[in-house]
């Protein structure tokens, strides 16, 4: 049985919003749903930018970071741009320890994010 979506999605023009609801979307017990979940999704839509809004996320397990990862990829393959936003201070620290910043572009803000290029 998959788990109940926890979280919205939203177009703006050419950019696709995956906004998480709140910090269990990315326990590590959670991940196999939500990579076919996500997985559905990019496969599905046809922006050439997906931001994933994390402003509602308090922790982040290391299978959390191995499916944005793997997330990443998918996108790439799919020519198309994955980027985080408004990360928590300490979801924040987690991205920059793991050098996430080499792999997307993180933003501060959810406007950030959509006002560039």
């Amino acid at each position: 049985m998959t788990a109940p979506s926890q979280y919205e999605t939203e177009r703006h023009g050419d950019v696709f919003v995956i906004r998480f609801q709140n910090d269990a979307m990315l326990e590590s017990s959670l991940i196999p749903d939500r990579e076919v979940e996500l997985r559905k999704i990019l496969e599905s839509i046809d922006a050439s930018r997906i931001i994933m809004d994390l402003s509602k996320v308090q922790f982040m397990s290391s299978s959390a970071l191995g499916l944005l990862v793997m997330l990443h990829k998918l996108a790439d393959q799919q020519k198309r741009t994955l980027e985080l936003c408004s990360p928590q201070p300490n979801i924040d620290e987690v991205l920059t320890i793991t050098m996430f910043h080499k792999l997307f572009r993180i933003h501060e803000s959810l406007e950030v994010a959509l006002s560039a290029e």
